[in-house]
């Protein structure tokens, strides 16, 4: 495959990529929240830390990088999201659906 259909590929892909996205997404993409940037900050967030302070016997005040687990464990369940990992939540609607129709008498020929 040469350089200039690999390309032409790669701009096709971009192009059914951006058809996909609504129009508010183009909005986000132009504002530098794109795809790369996200997951970037999706792999930060999975590794997020907290930094804790102990103080000692000697009254040293001490710090230490610990794992930031709730946002651990939101970045985890945002990332099973966006790869379709769950089920689809199933929508429970309550309420009556209203149908209305004109009834009209229809002559018969005889």
């Amino acid at each position: 495959m040469s350089e200039d259909e690999e390309k032409q590929i790669e701009e096709n892909r971009r192009r059914l990529d951006q058809s996909f996205i609504s129009p508010l997404g183009n909005e986000l993409e132009e504002h530098g929240l794109t795809a790369d940037f996200l997951i970037n900050k999706l792999l930060d967030e999975i590794d997020a830390k907290d930094v804790k302070f102990f103080v000692n016997r000697k009254d040293k005040i001490r710090r230490k990088a610990v794992p930031a687990w709730v946002i651990r464990q939101r970045a985890r369940q945002d990332a099973h999201k966006l790869r379709g990992d769950y089920p689809a939540e199933q929508m429970e609607h309550k309420g009556g659906i209203i149908v209305s129709y004109d009834v009209k008498p229809v002559e018969k020929d005889g």
